[in-house]
């Protein structure tokens, strides 16, 4: 252990840019300080620093160390608070997560996270807002897109497309859009999560188009967009983790289906696991966090809800 002791003094420096601040920080001598970054350099066989009577900064081996023992602290840290878990793991997990996507995906792995571990409660909160993470409580969240600020860490578990889809019975009434300009005569239901405006975006190759569309409807929640389609009411554009129970019991159509589309320039989402801090989420929570992670990569991928 004092060689990592070693690592995280030299972190301490780097990061300072002096050797006085880390030693008044250690209580030690600064000294003694310069004797642990000598020893390190010794038996690393490189040096690490540039000193004067001014100024420290890192040579390009420092860099390189730097960015590698912060990532090894990290991951020892991690290691620490996963194998805590492994004695009598308990406490209680608040998550938030966008209803369809809860409703669709989140169920199953939930029910197998507690038959493994039954000490450990969650709180699920179903949302299309963005909460304040911190404020409310919430050790970390589920979200479809990238993640909105700095301060959250993000971790990526897949990424999914949208896909536009209609029901036969509109289809036959209404007839086939051969191209995208067709659903300009099309009624076309508009997913109103995260406030998106009546613009879909379309691919065939390298070129990325628009079109403006307008429809009879504006939903914030998606399996009640899914429910009117397989009703008959128009064409939509739907995630396709959402819609793919309806296109496999053929209650619903691809529609245009030799175009990418989405709401937006980007045509692969991100599902994402989002979390204030990896030094405030505890044991419990990483557990959680860890579980959902893989079991959500797997489903996504083992469905075909993976993008490309």
């Amino acid at each position: 252990m004092q060689q990592l002791k070693s690592f995280e003094i030299f972190i301490s420096v780097a990061q300072e840019k002096s050797f006085s601040k880390v030693a008044e920080k250690e209580k030690v001598h600064v000294s003694s300080i310069s004797r642990k970054i000598e020893e390190l350099e010794k038996e690393l066989a490189v040096q690490l620093l540039h000193r004067t009577t001014r100024s420290v900064s890192l040579t390009a081996a420092g860099e390189i160390y730097l960015r590698k023992f912060k990532a090894m602290l990290l991951n020892l840290e991690e290691a620490k608070t996963e194998t805590s878990t492994l004695q009598t793991p308990k406490g209680t997990v608040k998550i938030a997560a966008p209803v369809s996507f809860a409703r669709a995906l989140l169920a199953s792995p939930i029910a197998r996270f507690h038959q493994r571990f039954p000490d450990i409660k969650i709180t699920l909160i179903t949302s299309n807002q963005f909460e304040d993470l911190t404020a409310e409580g919430f050790d970390f969240a589920l979200r479809i897109g990238e993640g909105r600020s700095s301060h959250f860490v993000a971790k990526n578990l897949a990424s999914t497309t949208q896909v536009l889809c209609a029901s036969a019975q509109y289809l036959n009434r209404m007839g086939l859009p051969a191209k995208p300009a067709d659903l300009k005569d099309h009624n076309c239901l508009i997913s109103d999560y995260k406030n998106r405006g009546p613009r879909w975006y379309y691919s065939k190759g390298t070129a990325t188009q628009f079109i403006e569309i307008d429809g009879s409807l504006r939903v914030n929640q998606g399996d009640i967009l899914v429910e009117t389609l397989r009703q008959g009411l128009g064409i939509a554009l739907v995630p396709l983790w959402l819609a793919q129970p309806s296109l496999r019991d053929g209650s619903l159509t691809k529609v245009l289906s030799t175009y990418k589309w989405s709401y937006s320039k980007s045509f692969f989402k991100n599902v994402q696991i989002i979390y204030p801090s990896r030094k405030t989420l505890s044991a419990s929570a990483r557990l959680v966090m860890n579980f959902l992670s893989e079991e959500l990569g797997e489903m996504i991928k083992e469905k075909g809800l993976a993008g490309g």
